[in-house]
Formats: C-alpha cells, structure tokens, sequence
C-alpha cells in the first residue's frame, strides 16, 4: 500500500511556507496537486508517480528522480538546479520559462515535453529522448549530449551554436526557413547531409 508521506509534507510546506528539504519518498503516488512556489531541496524521488500536477514557480535544488513518472505535469518558471533524473519520464510534461542548471539526464523520456523559452546551462543528457518535444525560442549553454534522440524536436529560435549534436538523432528536426539555428552547430557528415538536403544542395 502506498502512503502518503510526500502529500502530507506538501501540505505542511504549504502553510508553513518551508522547503521540503532532507527526506527520501519512495514509491509515492500524487495526484492533482497545486504546489505553486514549492520548495525543495536534497530531496530523492524513487519510483514515484505524478499525475496531473502544478509546480509552477517551484525551486528544485539537488534532487534525484529515479524511476519517476511525472509525465504531463507543469514545471513552468520554475528554479531546478543541481537535479538528476535517472530512467524517469517526463512525457509531455512543461518546462517554459524555466532555468535549469547542472541538470543530468540518463535513460530518460521528455517526448512532447514543452521546453519553451527555457535556458539550460551546464548540463548533460544521455540516452534521453526528446522525440516531438517543444524547445523553441531557448537559450542552451555549455550541453554535453550522447545518445540522444530529437527527432521532429521544435528548435525554432534556439541558437544551436557550439552544441555538439553529432552523437544524436536529429531526423526532420523544426527550425526557420533559413536554418539560421543550426549555425555554428557541431554535426556529423550524415546529419550535414540531411540538413544541406533541405536547403536544396545536391551531394554529389
């Protein structure tokens, strides 16, 4: 049987305005639940589930999701620092306008996930998938990525200068006419080809 540790310590929080801080929750299930301007920090999620939640404008700080589902709910300007996610699942799930520092991602689905107008600064994602996920109009710095798959992503507006893309999928990847993100990028010979085959050049 599930307890209900993590609810009861989000409705303390609420009231009491404290982060939740310090504390493991493992194979919790939390549904429907608001925490707007939620704070939490070393916390560790282990296979817990989350159906229809709100964190916007919540604070993230050394945190560990591992075997989590939290697909479709909403991270939206939200602070999420210092945070792992480890064979979890985002699909669908909003991140805009959100700041995301020192993330590490492994094995890890944000399919259809909305990164829109987010910045995500030093971090890492491995064998994740992005496939059909929004990051339009963001701002990406200093990302190692291996093994990652972004095919149909949205990039439209997201500078991808100096990203080394080379080590993932980018099949039929969004960006403006003039491919004007793709500038600067760091592709292998396939994924060149494919992009100067759009534009209309002839390989020969």
């Amino acid at each position: 049987m599930t307890n209900n540790l993590l609810g009861i310590s989000i409705d303390r929080a609420l009231v009491s305005e404290e982060p939740i801080e310090n504390i493991s929750f493992t194979d919790e299930i939390l549904e429907n639940k608001d925490t707007v301007n939620l704070s939490f920090h070393n916390v560790e999620f282990e296979r817990c589930r989350f159906f229809g939640c709100i964190f916007e404008k919540s604070s993230f700080r050394k945190v560990l999701f591992r075997n989590c589902d939290f697909s479709n709910c909403d991270f939206s300007d939200s602070y999420i620092r210092d945070v792992t996610f480890k064979n979890s699942k985002g699909v669908g799930a909003k991140f805009v306008k959100s700041r995301l520092i020192n993330i590490k991602a492994e094995d890890s689905n944000f399919s259809y996930a909305n990164l829109g107008s987010t910045k995500i600064e030093k971090s890492s994602f491995s064998s994740t998938l992005f496939t059909s996920a929004s990051i339009s109009e963001a701002s990406l710095k200093s990302l190692t990525l291996t093994d990652c798959i972004f095919d149909s992503t949205d990039f439209f507006k997201t500078p991808l200068k100096g990203i080394d893309l080379s080590a993932c999928s980018l099949e039929n990847i969004l960006v403006s006419e003039n491919f004007r993100e793709v500038e600067g990028a760091k592709m292998n010979l396939y994924q060149a080809a494919a992009i100067a085959s759009r534009l209309g050049v002839i390989i020969v």
